[in-house]
């Protein structure tokens, strides 16, 4: 990854001489700098995606071991859709009731 970096790098820095290079043309500068802005600001939101997405992984991931760390009941069964606590075969809604 880190070799990836290195070679943007050096392309962005190749790029910004290319842009000294045209001083003389302000309209073409301004078009390549608004290019590399527009670049820039997709890769901040791939990156910002790619974030969120592991987030929402880990988050699963710490809710199914909680799942899976929770006691059976007499039947060596889970009890799916019921509050922990709540009378058996109270089913989903005892959860919505619970407060």
């Amino acid at each position: 990854m880190a070799s990836n970096e290195l070679d943007r790098l050096r392309a962005l820095a190749s790029f910004a001489d290319q842009i000294c290079g045209l001083a003389n043309d302000g309209e073409e500068a301004r078009r390549r700098i608004n290019h590399l802005i527009s670049r820039s600001e997709e890769d901040i939101k791939t990156k910002s995606l790619e974030i969120q997405m592991q987030q929402s992984h880990i988050a699963l991931l710490k809710h199914l071991d909680g799942f899976m760390s929770r006691p059976l009941d007499a039947a060596g069964q889970f009890r799916l859709g019921e509050a922990p606590g709540a009378a058996p075969g109270a089913g989903p809604r005892a959860i919505a009731d619970r407060k």
